[in-house]
């Protein structure tokens, strides 16, 4: 996974307890934080439901030939 992108803004407290939310005395930010992933298809091919490898077009094995 890699971290594409990090925001953080500030969390106004006071507003948040209004709401009924209490973060205890620690300081408090949000954070919004967006990942890449690679899924290497030779590694997840074996555990996709066959539903999913119709979807994307992989040939779906016979019964009883294994996976």
């Amino acid at each position: 996974m890699t971290v594409t992108d990090v925001d953080l803004q500030e969390v106004d407290i006071w507003e948040e307890l209004r709401q009924g939310y209490y973060y205890g005395t620690e300081h408090v930010v949000r954070a919004t934080i967006s990942v890449e992933t690679v899924w290497l298809r030779s590694w997840v091919t074996p555990i996709m439901p066959d539903p999913v490898k119709q979807t994307l077009g992989i040939q779906v094995s016979n019964p009883g030939e294994g996976g």
